[in-house]
Formats: structure tokens, sequence, C-alpha cells
């Protein structure tokens, strides 16, 4: 799979199954494809052995994070914690933006707004679908929201993990409408993960192979 790219070479944001993953405007197109690869990746492989992630989220994301370490990610440890709000209702997309804003850099952040925003446009109809599919299941959800980005020779990929139970089954995706806080709850962490190219290229291939046309189904650009 090639990296999510405009027609003049530069990365584009991109939907990665259940993840929003916006490139630095000054990492190459190499290590952004290895980032999508390897998040896909783990991400198809936690879900064949956690089906039911809603029910058990924890397994879940220990799943993807093993599969992670075992090709050449370091991760941070993370748990969830609720978002507390004094509102009788919110906005999930203002809270997820409220919380990076503790976690990355505001040129970075810009960058992650304008792709949340797009990706509510009819013109990112199917890339929208690809996060709709792979983020939310009935009264439940879960989503990576961050940035990928050089980091000596590599690359560091810095987001918010969240996850929200509801008692609504609405089919619409959270970001984009106001909920009440007696119908839903938001839990959020946050993640940094740098990636060991030595390991990595040892296993490239053999990623590229295995997720074959996967990678085309999920991983789609974000029209901005």
């Amino acid at each position: 799979m090639r990296a999510a790219a405009d027609d003049d070479g530069k990365n584009k944001p991109s939907v990665v199954g259940s993840m929003v993953v916006t490139p630095s405007p000054d990492l190459n197109q190499s290590l952004f494809h290895d980032v999508q690869n390897s998040c896909l990746l783990a991400q198809l492989a936690a879900t064949k052995k956690v089906p039911d992630s809603e029910k058990d989220l924890v397994a879940w994301y220990k799943a993807y994070k093993e599969v992670l370490e075992n090709i050449g990610w370091r991760i941070t440890d993370f748990g969830f914690n609720k978002s507390e709000t004094s509102s009788s209702s919110f906005t999930v997309k203002k809270a997820i933006i409220g919380f990076l804003e503790t976690l990355i850099p505001g040129a970075e952040l810009t960058g992650i707004k304008t792709a949340i925003d797009a990706l509510s446009k009819a013109a990112n109809g199917d890339t929208l679908e690809v996060f709709k599919k792979t983020s939310k299941k009935e009264e439940h959800g879960k989503f990576q929201v961050g940035t990928a980005k050089p980091s000596n020779d590599t690359v560091t990929f810095q987001a918010g993990a969240f996850y929200f139970p509801s008692s609504s089954s609405s089919g619409t995706v959270a970001f984009f409408f106001d909920w009440s806080v007696s119908n839903m709850q938001l839990y959020q962490a946050d993640q940094t993960m740098d990636l060991n190219l030595e390991i990595y290229k040892e296993v490239r291939d053999d990623i590229i192979k295995k997720l074959g046309p996967h990678a085309k189904t999920y991983v789609k650009n974000i029209e901005i």
C-alpha cells in the first residue's frame, strides 16, 4: 500500500480503521506509510482476538499493544479516565479537542482539527463510512485521534484514545453532535509510540503482504 498523499506528493490525513491519523508536514511518506500499516495490522489482529471489544476493551487494547510492540513500537502504558463535564450536554468533538490540547502542540493540533472537521463533510463519504464501521457498534464506540511526526530519524505517533458507552444506539458518528450527559460517558487516555526502525524494517514487507486488500479497504484519505 502506498502512503496516502496529494497529487503533489504530500501526505494527507487519513482514517486507518477506527483511527484518525494526521501527518506533520515534515514527515516523509515512507514513515507515514509505516504508521498506517502497523496500526491497521494491530487493529485487525486485536479485533480477531477480541471480537467483542465493547465488552472487554482492556483485552482489545492489550492485544493491540502487543502486536505493535512485537513489530518495533515502544508504547507508553495508558489507562482510561472518565471525562468530567459540568454541563448537561456536550459535543464529543469539543471534548476530544480539549483533551488533545493538553498533549499535542498547537500547529499539529490545528491539523487534527482540520481533519476532524473535514471528515464530517459529504466529500468524505467513503472515509466516514470506514470510520463509522470500525469505531462504533450499537451503544459503544472506541477510536483514536493523533498525529505522526519525525523524531530522530524515526517516527513518533502521539494520540488520544477514546471510549464511550451510551444508552443511545444512534448510527451517527459521535464526533458530530451533542450528547446528553445522562445518555453517555466518555473515557479518554493519552498514548505515545516511538518506532524502532531497525526492528520494523525486518518485518515491513511481511506486514504489507499480510495486509493485502485490507489496506485499501480500511485506509482512506480525508479530503481536506
